[in-house]
């Protein structure tokens, strides 16, 4: 069996790290923008800029699940984090306003 290296470790955590920010990110979405949504009646740039922040967000994130590039380890401590902080967002936003419904 190969020896995994350290670039290894990094590569995956940081594409699982992505993959959790781009599913977070997309379930997000759904979430502020489903039925009823109180954006729909804001002005449609603010309403526009939380999509395209939120798209923009996914998007990358799924590129680099995808590209798995060699990041480096502050990289893929930041992924971490705001894996951790969106991952919470979606489960807050799910239990304090989705299922109360």
């Amino acid at each position: 069996m190969e020896r995994i290296l350290q670039t290894d470790y990094l590569i995956i955590f940081n594409g699982i790290a992505n993959g959790i920010i781009c599913l977070s990110m997309a379930i997000f979405m759904v979430f502020i923008f489903g039925r009823n949504s109180f954006l729909y009646k804001r002005p449609f740039f603010e309403a526009l800029s939380v999509k395209m922040g939120l798209a923009l967000v996914s998007c990358a994130s799924l590129y680099n699940s995808i590209k798995l590039p060699v990041p480096s380890v502050m990289e893929v401590v930041m992924h971490i984090g705001l894996a951790v902080v969106f991952l919470w967002a979606v489960a807050f936003h799910w239990h304090y306003f989705i299922r109360k419904r």
